[in-house]
Order: structure tokens, then C-alpha cells, then sequence
């Protein structure tokens, strides 16, 4: 499992992108989205397993503080 937070989010696309620590980045969509209470948004922070490119079974853990 990898972590990170949530970047960019398109709702009607139903797809997202989050950015590791180091600085990669992983495309995922509604379907890999793992929390049926809270929906995908930018500042989010996740774990997820990469797959190449892709973010699969990703799961909420936290909120960038602002």
C-alpha cells in the first residue's frame, strides 16, 4: 500500500489524481474509491495500491489541515 493526498478531483468525470510524498502521481476513478461516507475531493489524504499508472482500493484516512 502507498499513501497520499488527493490533488485534483472531476466529479463529472468520475476520476481523480493523487500525489505521493514523492512527488508521483496516480489517476483513479469512482469505481477505486473505497469510503461510501465520504467523496472524492482534493486534499484528501488516502492509501491506495499502485497498479502502474492507476490508484486501486483507495481508503480515506485523513484531511490536509488548511
Amino acid at each position: 500500500m502507498s499513501d497520499g493526498t488527493v490533488s485534483a478531483h472531476a466529479a463529472d468525470m468520475e476520476m481523480g489524481v493523487i500525489r505521493t510524498h514523492d512527488g508521483k502521481k496516480y489517476h483513479f476513478s469512482k469505481a477505486d474509491w473505497h469510503s461510501s461516507t465520504i467523496t472524492p475531493e482534493a486534499g484528501l489524504i488516502v492509501t491506495f495500491e499502485p497498479t502502474g499508472s492507476m490508484a486501486l482500493k483507495i481508503s480515506v484516512v485523513g484531511r490536509v489541515s488548511r
